[in-house]
């Protein structure tokens, strides 16, 4: 896989998306609204 991916959203499925995609070849980039890397997700339980 050649090109770039944007992913939106940092939950459990966009950092699966990313994942996949970064180990297809792709240059990923993850975005996410909060407070960096360890802000909670709304999904969280």
């Amino acid at each position: 896989m050649n090109g770039t991916v944007v992913v939106v959203g940092a939950g459990p499925a966009g950092l699966m998306a990313g994942l996949a995609a970064a180990r297809a070849g792709a240059r990923v980039r993850v975005l996410a609204k909060g407070w960096g890397l360890f802000h909670w997700h709304a999904g969280c339980v």
